[in-house]
């Protein structure tokens, strides 16, 4: 048996102004909260029981409705990274997997679980091969060795989603995951993920992600309209992401721009722009 934790307490820097509105695991793709996705994979595949952290706009996490899971909230008054989880214990007799809460991908649950129990390991954690320039994952005969930040040392990257053995849980005692798992000297496998993998870490790269979200899906590139959103005929709205309750009109034209929630917008032209409550921004892609 396996419970999940997702970690979402991060103030997500990068991702700034967006991160301003919205902490990034309710970042929409295709005007579905990243967090009510991830939950629809995790019912899907059986699980039922579950754990958040939460810190940046924690509210805002802990009122979203998700159905079918019965989710523990950890509120941190600081946050500890990954270091959370030593101090954390589940069912002694169910493992624990461990989702970033800012990416998005199609978790192989299975294949996590029987690579553990296959190899006898403390863990498994996810990896894939870089398409940018992310930190490198070094292992040896399949096993973790150790982090690099140097993106130019492997061609292998942490993809977010790691599974660990219940008892393990103490040795991630530092707040970076990986300085646990190299100087635990315990077994951990890698897996090595080839699946749809989507970055939101930035402006840029969620606007990017959005688009190849959208076409895993059947749908051409297009517009993204959450709930609540509407536009009037006479305004202009093209390749652009619009999150909740957001009223466009007038002779507004806005294109390839990202708007955040709860807005009124009756006039202007906005062309690769983040739009919020605060101002307007340059969308660098």
């Amino acid at each position: 048996m396996t419970d999940f934790f997702i970690l979402a307490g991060g103030f997500g820097k990068r991702a700034e102004p967006l991160t301003n509105s919205l902490p990034k695991p309710l970042f929409p793709l295709d005007g579905k909260p990243l967090l009510g996705i991830l939950a629809k994979q995790l019912t899907d595949s059986g699980f039922k029981q579950g754990f958040i952290n939460v810190h940046h706009m924690a509210s805002l996490i802990t009122n979203f409705y998700l159905p079918g899971l019965d989710i523990t909230y950890l509120e941190e008054k600081e946050l500890s990274g990954n270091k959370i989880l030593s101090t954390f214990r589940s069912d002694k007799d169910k493992n624990l997997l461990v989702i970033n809460g800012d990416t998005f991908l199609d978790i192989p649950f299975n294949k996590l679980q029987s690579g553990m129990d296959e190899y006898n390991s403390d863990g498994v954690i996810l990896v894939r091969k870089k398409d940018g320039l992310y930190s490198s994952i070094i292992t040896r005969d399949n096993n973790f060795i150790r982090r690099d930040k140097d993106p130019e040392v492997t061609d292998l990257m942490y993809a977010g989603v790691s599974i660990f053995r219940n008892d393990f849980l103490k040795e991630l005692s530092r707040e970076n995951l990986f300085d646990s798992l190299e100087t635990s000297g315990k077994p951990v496998r890698i897996l090595e993920y080839n699946g749809l993998w989507l970055d939101l870490g930035s402006p840029g790269n969620y606007f990017h992600s959005n688009d190849i979200f959208r076409k895993n899906q059947g749908r051409s590139s297009g517009n993204s309209f959450s709930e609540g959103v509407s536009v009037t005929q006479d305004a202009v709205v093209t390749n652009s992401i619009i999150w909740c309750n957001t009223k466009i009109s007038g002779d507004t034209v806005i294109k390839d721009s990202i708007v955040t929630g709860d807005l009124i917008i009756r006039s202007g032209t906005f062309i690769k722009k983040i739009i919020t409550e605060k101002g307007v921004f340059d969308l660098r892609m």
